[in-house]
């Protein structure tokens, strides 16, 4: 993501701005299986489970969580070229925090970035009209 597209994310009404200095890890791709009470189970793996701690610490919680359909921009910076661009824990990181579940994100701009010196996420979370991010009303003005 260019920083011009960041600074004008940045200045849409009501953005929230983050940013989590953690290299963030593939949802899909860093699950590991265990033996459990009840067999095999799928959990994250210690470096998913990493970022989500990290960004716990870092992405301020609100008294109270957006509750409408939000549009996400997001530029995962990983320390080499080899990971899978993957924003599914950073929206997991989200959840109870700027937003209240996932699912509202209804628009994503997510880019991939390297600095070996500093992996990180840098994202903003903007609310979206509701009328834009209807389907039906998407649809009927075709």
């Amino acid at each position: 993501m260019s920083e011009a597209a960041l600074r004008g994310a940045a200045r849409l009404p009501g953005a929230l701005r983050f940013t989590v200095l953690h290299a963030c890890a593939s949802k899909a791709n860093s699950r590991r299986l265990v033996r459990g009470r009840h067999g095999l189970m799928s959990i994250k793996s210690p470096a998913a489970l990493a970022f989500v701690a990290a960004a716990a610490r870092q992405i301020p919680t609100l008294p109270v969580p957006l509750d409408g359909p939000v549009a996400l921009w997001a530029r995962l910076v990983y320390g080499s070229h080899r990971p899978d661009l993957d924003e599914a824990l950073v929206m997991d990181a989200l959840q109870g925090r700027l937003i209240k579940n996932d699912r509202q994100i209804v628009e994503k701009h997510i880019w991939k970035a390297v600095d070996p010196r500093c992996p990180r996420v840098e994202g903003i979370v903007v609310p979206v009209q509701p009328a834009l991010s209807d389907l039906s009303s998407w649809s009927a003005r075709r």
